[in-house]
């Protein structure tokens, strides 16, 4: 049956390490707010194509778009606005040497996918059924404040001795930010967010059902709360959830897993998401795929 699952992740905000950039993430997981052309649906559910703001992972580089500063309450609001790109680690031995951190969800340039994050501590994450739902977000002030829903569609098996299906299937820039790193944790037991000797026998990477209605899961898509970026804009506060017996306020990390009878019945409690989040946001549907550079200086 498919799951409705609630699933915490870090959620402070990343800090820049220069005054125009912040370089590749090789801590903790860390949210960005981050600017990006994409598409975002009106009031009506129809696509508006520009330039958005939302909050997300994108642990490669990325500029500093603006520093914001707001004494507004209901907090917290984004302290920066970062545009994402990479700089191609190129080496495997880069990745490794340098434990730079993979970005799982990846929300960009298509349907989302989700391959690894907790995965090897809770065998149900790699097992869900199509037409799941997982709320990807923090515990933000006390409540649960959301940053992805991701409705499943289709999976591949992947093996953590094997990972060609992970290599063969995706696009370059998701194998460079998120699939080369999730090799190169494979073997270091010591990184937080890897495998390391916890190998199970399976893994699952994961495709979204997107707003196009011949991907659309039981009329279900994935999204992330947004807005139209502005100049003037100063951001907004992660929304939260309030669901009860779904969604736990208590909860810093780990999931919580609610098996549910029917899709319909999980397709309620989707609706009840999209009806909370659009009190403040737009849907986001899509968010550009970053591109490279090839140098990597305070100038871009």
């Amino acid at each position: 049956m498919p799951r409705f699952v609630q699933f915490m992740h870090p959620g402070p905000e990343a800090d820049p390490n220069g005054e125009t950039r912040i370089s590749w993430n090789t801590g903790d997981h860390r949210r960005k707010f981050l600017k990006s052309g994409g598409t975002r649906l009106d009031e009506n559910r129809e696509p508006l194509r520009g330039d958005i703001v939302f909050w997300g992972e994108w642990e490669p580089e990325s500029k500093v778009v603006k520093r914001l500063e707001t004494k507004l309450k209901g907090g917290p609001f984004p302290r920066y606005i970062y545009k994402p790109y990479y700089v191609n680690p190129k080496s495997d031995e880069n990745y490794k040497n340098k434990g730079l951190q993979n970005t799982d969800p990846f929300v960009f340039g298509g349907p989302f996918r989700y391959s690894l994050c907790q995965q090897p501590h809770y065998p149900s994450l790699r097992n869900l059924e199509k037409g799941s739902v997982i709320l990807f977000g923090s515990r933000i002030d006390g409540r649960f404040a959301l940053d992805t829903v991701f409705v499943v569609s289709d999976d591949v098996e992947y093996n953590p001795q094997n990972c060609d299906a992970l290599l063969q299937q995706d696009d370059e820039t998701y194998k460079i930010v998120t699939v080369k790193p999730i090799l190169a944790q494979m073997g270091d037991a010591n990184n937080k967010t890897c495998v390391g000797k916890r190998n199970p026998e399976t893994l699952r990477s994961y495709w979204s059902a997107t707003y196009d209605k011949r991907e659309r899961f039981g009329g279900m898509f994935s999204f992330f709360p947004c807005q139209a970026y502005a100049e003037d804009s100063l951001g907004f506060t992660r929304p939260t959830i309030r669901m009860r017996g779904l969604i736990s306020d208590k909860k810093s990390q780990g999931i919580k897993n609610t098996e549910c009878s029917s899709l319909g019945e999980i397709h309620d409690y989707w609706n009840k998401v999209v009806e909370q989040v659009t009190r403040k946001c737009s849907l986001g549907i899509f968010a550009k795929m970053p591109t490279e550079s090839k140098v990597n200086t305070e100038q871009q």
